[in-house]
């Protein structure tokens, strides 16, 4: 007699069941697990953005969507996408031409240099994306985020005093 036994899908897999942030995370290796929860914490410390759990479909699945609070959540908005793939887990972000033109390219480090220089543009946005897998990649990423979240929060104050 045979016995049946349930296989448990990945959290980051499975469409039908909205995960928590942390069950995306559980399911990474280690290492991943460590640098992962190491942006999301820097992240949840500015306290102008707010993160939300999408599906995103075939190829992103259960993504964390960061942007700034009260907006409407489109690109412009939008300070970065944490996509917990279990094979290469990413951080992408959309940046504007203009927030482009704000950075020292020639000083941010090659790791970063290199996920702008490859980004992929549509509709007015390019699309850069990294695989953090040190600890000073990480550091690299968190620099990006600071300024990023400077370029977005000043846009915003300005609006609002318009």
């Amino acid at each position: 007699m045979s016995t049946y036994t349930l296989s448990r899908r990945v959290p980051w897999l499975d469409r039908w069941n909205e995960p928590t942030a942390e069950q995306l995370i559980e399911a990474l290796k280690p290492h991943q697990q460590k640098n992962f929860n190491r942006i999301i914490s820097a992240l949840d410390e500015y306290g102008q953005l707010e993160r939300g759990l999408i599906w995103y479909g075939a190829s992103w699945k259960w993504t964390l969507h960061y942007k700034v609070a009260g907006s409407e959540g489109d690109e412009a908005s939008t300070m970065c996408y944490i996509v917990p793939a279990l094979e290469t887990p990413l951080v992408s972000m959309p940046f504007s031409v203009n927030f482009v033109e704000t950075l020292p390219i020639r000083r941010l480090s090659k790791f970063i240099r290199d996920g702008i220089r490859g980004a992929k543009c549509a509709v007015n946005f390019h699309w850069a994306s990294w695989t953090p897998g040190l600890d000073n990649e990480v550091g690299m990423l968190l620099d990006l985020f600071k300024r990023k979240y400077k370029f977005l929060t000043a846009g915003a104050a300005a609006a609002s005093k318009e």
